[in-house]
This record gives C-alpha cells, sequence and structure tokens, in this order.
C-alpha cells in the first residue's frame, strides 16, 4: 500500500503559502495544506489568499515550480459569531488552487444551530467540489468521534468526511475497534502526529490547547514505516 504526505500549515504557520510550498518540495512530501481563513486572532498570521493577489500569484507559481499540490485548506470553524456563508472566498480561493479538501470544526455549544450552519458549509462546498472534513478538538463543542458522526449522520450530500487526528483520537479514549462503525467513504485524509502520552482531564481546557497547538511532536518512525 502506497501513502502520499501533505505538509500542514501549522507544522509551520510563520510561514506564507509560497514559502510553505517551497518547504514541502525539498522535505520530499506531495502536497502542502494551508489557511486561507483568517480570524484575527492574537499573533495570527494572515494568508487570507482571497484579499491578497499578489500572495496568491506567488502561491501559484510556487506549486507550478515545484509540482506540489494543495491537498486542503483551513479552518472552516463553526462558531456562534460566524456566517458560514462569509467562508465562500476562502472557498472559491482554494478550488482555484486545487485543493479537494477542507477542515471544518465546531465551536458552538448550540448544536442546533451548528447543524443549519455544517449543512450550509457542505453544501457551499459542494459548489466548489470540496470535500468538508469534520474534526473533533478534544477542547471544541464536538469533542468526540461520535458527536462527529452523528452530524455527518444527518447529510444528505457525499462531500464530507471524518478527519481523524491522532492527537485527539488518543485523547478522545477512542479504541481502535469503534473505526469499524465509518464509513470508509468517510475517511478521505488522516492527521498525524506523535505527542506526550498523558491526557489532561477535559475540564482542563488550557492543557489539551498547549499540547495540540504547540506540543506536537514529528512522527519519523511512523514516516518511515508507511514508505
Amino acid at each position: 500500500m502506497s501513502y502520499t504526505f501533505s505538509l500542514g500549515h501549522l507544522t509551520a504557520l510563520g510561514c506564507p503559502p509560497p514559502q510553505l510550498v517551497q518547504i514541502a518540495a525539498e522535505c520530499g512530501y506531495e502536497f502542502a495544506s494551508i489557511r486561507p481563513v483568517y480570524f484575527g486572532l492574537p499573533g495570527e498570521p494572515n494568508y487570507e489568499l482571497a484579499k491578497n493577489p499578489q500572495m496568491l500569484k506567488d502561491t501559484k507559481k510556487a506549486l507550478s515550480d515545484t509540482g506540489i499540490k494543495i491537498h486542503d485548506i483551513e479552518l472552516f470553524r463553526i462558531a456562534a459569531d460566524r456566517d458560514v456563508r462569509d467562508y465562500e472566498a476562502a472557498m472559491a480561493v482554494g478550488a482555484e488552487i486545487g485543493a479537494k479538501n477542507a477542515i471544518c470544526s465546531i465551536w458552538d455549544d448550540d448544536l442546533g444551530r451548528a447543524a443549519s450552519q455544517f449543512t450550509l458549509l457542505v453544501e457551499l462546498a459542494d459548489k466548489y467540489g470540496i470535500n468538508i472534513n469534520l474534526e473533533f478538538p478534544t477542547w471544541a463543542s464536538v469533542w468526540d468521534m461520535k458527536g462527529a458522526l452523528s452530524f455527518l449522520h444527518s447529510q444528505s450530500k457525499k462531500n464530507i468526511g471524518l478527519l481523524v487526528d491522532t492527537l485527539h483520537f488518543h485523547r478522545s479514549k477512542i479504541e481502535l475497534n469503534e473505526l469499524d462503525s465509518v464509513p470508509p467513504a468517510y475517511i478521505n485524509f488522516v492527521h498525524l502526529c506523535d505527542a506526550p502520552g498523558e491526557i489532561p482531564d477535559r475540564s482542563n481546557k488550557e492543557a489539551l490547547i498547549q499540547t495540540g497547538r504547540d506540543a506536537r511532536l514529528y512522527c519519523i518512525s511512523a514516516r518511515a514505516e508507511l514508505t
């Protein structure tokens, strides 16, 4: 069995998309994953390609020069203060540079409202030939595989998927055999990383966030085995 690998933007978030693409090529990746959605968080770099024509042009050139392709775009966050229709420009520019997948997570505790927004997001992505892959960070409103699957099962369109991140999978205390209940068509890709084995209590949100964003480890041995 063969595998392809994409360099996630969070691995080198300080690098704008054109530079990330170059790094992916130099490191032997086949794909790069970028973040064209900007939230204006403290210290967050702005890679909003839809509003930065020069960066978009440079990204396209880097892709052409290296042969790297864009695997996925992120983060299409569902939250109480967000209307997913505002994501259309980011979705359109993602499709323009070849992305076939987008990452979504749910941060609205009103799950009924979140479900409606998720359906709108899936419909929006379908216009651009993009799959919406629902992730379940352990500090989000939808924080385990069961909750994520309930959102996916409610959809009539097929451009959906379950994003299994090995860190969140471990910290949700999911057993491997539970994956047997996941329709194979839902698995478009996975996020691979290593991390400390200790699982903070879910009430300790700061510890969960700190590891998820700042303390992941490289899967050097895993890559060697998969190739």
